[in-house]
């Protein structure tokens, strides 16, 4: 299914730790959380014939939760009064598809939004428990001055309706960002993930997403089918230094934003 690296070579032994830890600046505050993103194959097994990679934390997704919040804490810095709107999460309607371990959703509620995290059945378990691990309610209280919301887990299967007691359901038209990242690996997901897209969200909601690039085809012809329903635009990495100098990144990681347009929905 997917050509990825799982030696750990480009991740820092990532892939070989049972937990990594991830700390998130709470705007406002002189405060960090501290993440647990439990990392476990076995949990997150998949199937013979379709293999999960959802069982760690991958470069684009550990990229993806430094822009947010580097851009919620600006955004904050810039606009006292919050009135921007834009890049500030605090009280947004977030899902994160295709969420594995679940990093960037958990770093939003952690900034206040209310999130869903979603992936397929096998996935949830493992989402399941990091959510537990990382928001029972004494320890969010303490650690961030109790803005932290705790989120929510669900299964989405793309390009399948949703399920009709769910947030998604709920939230269809009205959610205001959407996440993603490394999901690009392979071209039917990909046209699924585009459906998926279409059904959930509005012309204002804002889609945050991130890759790093393995199959330079299956990307371009992504790019090529979001780019018919959306405004699609890359975030710089030079007018975004304070997010990509975190940590060395792989130069071929890719941050986007894209918004439906108004003729967009299918």
């Amino acid at each position: 299914m997917s050509d990825i690296d799982d030696s750990g070579t480009n991740l820092w032994g990532r892939t070989d730790e049972s937990e990594f830890s991830y700390a998130v600046a709470i705007p406002g505050t002189n405060q960090q959380v501290l993440l647990r993103a439990v990392q476990d194959r076995d949990i997150c097994a998949g199937t013979p014939a379709f293999p999960s990679h959802g069982h760690c934390v991958w470069d684009a997704a550990l990229l993806l939760a430094d822009y947010v919040q580097t851009s919620c804490c600006g955004a904050a810095a810039a606009a006292a009064d919050e009135g921007d709107g834009r890049f500030q999460f605090r009280g947004k309607k977030v899902v994160e598809l295709g969420a594995g371990v679940g990093l960037v959703g958990m770093t939003l509620a952690m900034l206040g939004a209310h999130v869903a995290l979603t992936d397929q059945d096998y996935a949830l378990p493992l989402l399941a428990k990091n959510v537990a691990v990382n928001f029972a309610a004494p320890a969010v209280a303490s650690q961030s001055d109790a803005i932290a919301t705790v989120p929510v887990v669900e299964k989405c299967q793309w390009g399948e309706p949703f399920e009709s007691c769910g947030t998604l359901a709920s939230w269809t038209k009205s959610v205001d960002v959407v996440v993603f990242s490394d999901a690009l690996y392979h071209e039917t997901a990909c046209l699924l993930l585009i459906k998926t897209l279409c059904e959930l969200v509005s012309p204002a909601t804002d889609v945050f997403f991130s890759f790093e690039t393995r199959n330079a085809t299956i990307e371009a012809n992504f790019m090529l089918q979001l780019e018919e329903k959306f405004d699609v635009e890359e975030i710089s990495h030079a007018d975004n230094a304070q997010a990509f100098a975190r940590f060395k990144y792989p130069d071929e990681l890719f941050v986007f934003h894209a918004r439906l347009k108004a003729n967009g929905k299918t």
